[in-house]
């Protein structure tokens, strides 16, 4: 049981934010069983953009408890500062939604970001419409912001 979330994509250059594997607190890592099978795979991703897409049709947004923003908190401080703080964007299965994390690099501050496009679809709207508009979602707004 569960609900899903899929990765509608990335901006501010996920894919520049490397990962520093080696300086991650396992520990608070691996409360999120998601990040603990990333983290033990032979070939986990190197930076965020592959790391967002791993997480692609998995039960991330239903399951964000405390511990899973903790697990988060611990992933920002093994991104290793470029200049950007990096995005990556899911829907959320059963909502009008599109939900995104925004990292700052090197720090545990994590942003969860929610924008409703509800408004923006009905019932007539066709999957490819709707796989557009997901496509185009971090360029609309209003976003609302929350610290985790």
């Amino acid at each position: 049981m569960g609900t899903y979330s899929w990765f509608v994509g990335a901006r501010n250059d996920a894919s520049g934010c490397l990962i520093n594997w080696s300086a991650v607190d396992t520990t608070r890592l691996f409360k999120s069983r998601q990040l603990k099978h990333i983290y033990e795979s032979p070939d986990r991703p190197t930076n965020l953009y592959g790391l967002a897409k791993r997480l692609d049709e998995s039960k991330l947004m239903g399951y964000l408890t405390d511990e899973y923003i903790d697990a988060l908190g611990a992933l920002g401080l093994c991104l290793v500062p470029y200049g950007s703080c990096p995005r990556i964007y899911y829907d959320y299965e059963g909502s009008d939604e599109v939900w995104a994390f925004e990292f700052v690099p090197g720090t545990e501050l994590v942003y969860l970001m929610r924008y409703n496009y509800g408004d923006l679809v009905s019932d007539d709207t066709s999957s490819s419409d709707v796989h557009d508009l997901l496509d185009t979602t971090p360029e609309k707004g209003p976003w609302t912001y929350t610290l985790l």
